[in-house]
C-alpha cells in the first residue's frame, strides 16, 4: 500500500517537475517574442526622440550663445556710438570756430583795405550767402547724427540698419564740413584774385 502511495506520489512530483520546466522553457519564448515585436519599433522612436531632443537642446544652446555674442556686439556700438557722437561734436564745434574765425578775418581785411582802395567784388554777398548756407549745412547734419546716437538702442527692431545709417549721418557731416571749408576757400581766393588784378593794373 506505501508503495502506490509512494509510486502515485512519484509520478505527481515527476509530472509536477514536467509542467515547471515546460512553463519556463515556453515563457522565455514568449518574453522574446513579445519584446522581438516591439523593440525595433518602439527602440527606433526612442532614439529619434533622443536624439530629436539632443539636436534641439543643441539648437537652443547655439540660439542662445549667438544670441548672447550679437547683444555684447550690439552694446560695443553702442558705446562706440555714444563716443563717436562725443568725438565727433568735439571735432565739429572746433572746426567751426576755426572756419568762422578765418571767415571773420577775410572779411575784415576786404572791407577794411580793399573797399577802402576801391576794390570789390561783383560776387562778394554770394560768397557769403554761400559760407552761411553751407555752416547751416553743417548744424543739420551734425543734429541729424546727434539725434540718430541718441536714439541707438540694441531693443530696436534693426540696430545694424541704424548703426549703417549713423555712420552715413557721420560721413554727411564730415562732408558739409568739407563743403564749409570750401566756401571759405572760395572767399579768399576771389579776394586774392582781386587784389592780384589790381596790382597788376
Amino acid at each position: 500500500m506505501f508503495g502506490s502511495i509512494f509510486l502515485t506520489m512519484k509520478i505527481k512530483i515527476v509530472f509536477l517537475i514536467f509542467i515547471l520546466l515546460f512553463t519556463l522553457s515556453i515563457f522565455p519564448v514568449f518574453a522574446q517574442d513579445e519584446n522581438s515585436t516591439i523593440t525595433p519599433t518602439t527602440k527606433r522612436i526612442e532614439v529619434r526622440q533622443k536624439t530629436q531632443e539632443r539636436i534641439e537642446t543643441v539648437k537652443e544652446n547655439i540660439a542662445q550663445r549667438l544670441e548672447g555674442i550679437k547683444l555684447r556686439s550690439c552694446q560695443a556700438r553702442e558705446n562706440a556710438i555714444n563716443n563717436r557722437i562725443n568725438s565727433l561734436t568735439r571735432l565739429t564745434g572746433n572746426m567751426e570756430v576755426k572756419f568762422a574765425s578765418i571767415s571773420a578775418r577775410v572779411q575784415e581785411y576786404y572791407s577794411s583795405t580793399l573797399v577802402p582802395d576801391g576794390k570789390t567784388l561783383s560776387n562778394y554777398d554770394s560768397l557769403l550767402s554761400d559760407i552761411s548756407a553751407k555752416k547751416d549745412a553743417v548744424d543739420a547734419a551734425l543734429a541729424t547724427a546727434k539725434a540718430l546716437g541718441e536714439d541707438f538702442s540694441c531693443q530696436a527692431d534693426n540696430p545694424k540698419s541704424l548703426f549703417t545709417t549713423f555712420r552715413e549721418n557721420m560721413q554727411a557731416v564730415k562732408s558739409a564740413l568739407k563743403e564749409y571749408r570750401t566756401s571759405i576757400k572760395n572767399l579768399i581766393v576771389a579776394i586774392r584774385t582781386l587784389n592780384s588784378e589790381e596790382n597788376s593794373e
